[in-house]
């Protein structure tokens, strides 16, 4: 099954090798033989366009995915830091019964 790149190489190829029209750059072509072509051509560009249209939106989906991906990956090392740092203090409330607490507001009246 050729791709239309491999049929418009066909379509070329035929030009290439057809025969020249003496002092001129017109060459003589078998006329049902570049119907034939060009009609495969047609026919299979729809497809070529779909799948490349598909492949297009599955680019941008991957992209889009990768972006809330970062999002949450943000999200998850800033719950990760807060975590940590409400066992942090929770571990000094401990220590000190409560007194770091009550000496920082003190100093903030």
């Amino acid at each position: 099954m050729d791709s239309v790149l491999q049929l418009l190489d066909e379509l070329e190829d035929v030009m290439d090798s057809s025969k020249a029209v003496p002092f001129s750059s017109k060459v003589t072509v078998n006329k049902e033989e570049i119907y034939d072509i060009i009609s495969e051509i047609r026919m299979k560009l729809p497809n070529e366009l779909k799948q490349s249209k598909w492949v297009i939106e599955e680019r941008n989906k991957i992209q889009k995915g990768r972006r809330n991906g970062d999002y949450a990956l943000h999200a998850f090392e800033y719950a990760e830091n807060l975590q940590s740092l409400l066992r942090g203090q929770a571990r000094l409330h401990r220590e000190t019964g409560g007194h770091v607490w009550c000496a920082l507001w003190m100093k903030t009246k």
